[in-house]
């Protein structure tokens, strides 16, 4: 795993949070103000983004990030993930299918001291849809 260079708090969110599937650290993590940005203008708080990940971690029980490639500057850090995930339980809609779907995300984080203030998320959805119901 490429997480010699991170910040620690994206260390902390890969290996205590992503690959333990674990939404219990988020709040260690992430600034109380903190504010995920996705999509073309989808914003989320704190608690909603801890919802949606819990709903993220129920549907994909062995959900699974490996930093591909990362690039930190200043407060500032990209990382390249490569995702797996066995679609088990339901998600936006669609039951469980049992196939096992693998894509890639970006993410950019904006750290501030010790805590994740904001990040943006990029990541093609349909495509992991296309996956799981094709």
């Amino acid at each position: 795993m490429l997480t010699q260079d991170l910040p620690t708090a994206v260390v902390r969110l890969i290996k205590d949070c992503l690959n333990a599937r674990s939404t219990a650290v988020m709040g260690e993590l992430f600034d109380t103000n903190y504010v995920h940005r996705w999509g073309l203008d989808g914003e989320l708080s704190l608690p909603d983004y801890t919802r949606v990940m819990g709903v993220w971690f129920s549907a994909f029980p062995d959900f699974h990030v490996e930093p591909e490639m990362s690039l930190t500057g200043n407060d500032l850090t990209c990382v390249r993930y490569l995702c797996t995930g066995t679609h088990l339980g339901p998600l936006v809609g669609h039951d469980a299918t049992g196939r096992t779907a693998t894509w890639r995300e970006n993410f950019w984080y904006r750290v501030v001291g010790d805590r994740i203030v904001e990040d943006w998320e990029d990541y093609d959805f349909a495509g992991i849809l296309s996956q799981l119901t094709e």
